[in-house]
C-alpha cells in the first residue's frame, strides 16, 4: 500500500513540474490544458 501511495506521490509531481514547464513555455496563455491544470497544484 505504501509503495503505491508513494508512486501515486510521484507521478503527481512529474506532472505538476511539466505542467509548470509548459505553461511557462506558453507564457502563461489562457485556454492552454496547462493552464486548467494549474488550480488543481496551487
Amino acid at each position: 500500500m505504501s509503495q503505491t501511495s508513494a508512486r501515486l506521490l510521484e507521478v503527481l509531481s512529474l506532472l505538476h513540474a511539466s505542467a509548470r514547464t509548459v505553461s511557462e513555455r506558453a507564457g502563461r496563455r489562457p485556454g492552454q490544458a496547462s493552464g486548467m491544470l494549474r488550480p488543481l497544484f496551487l
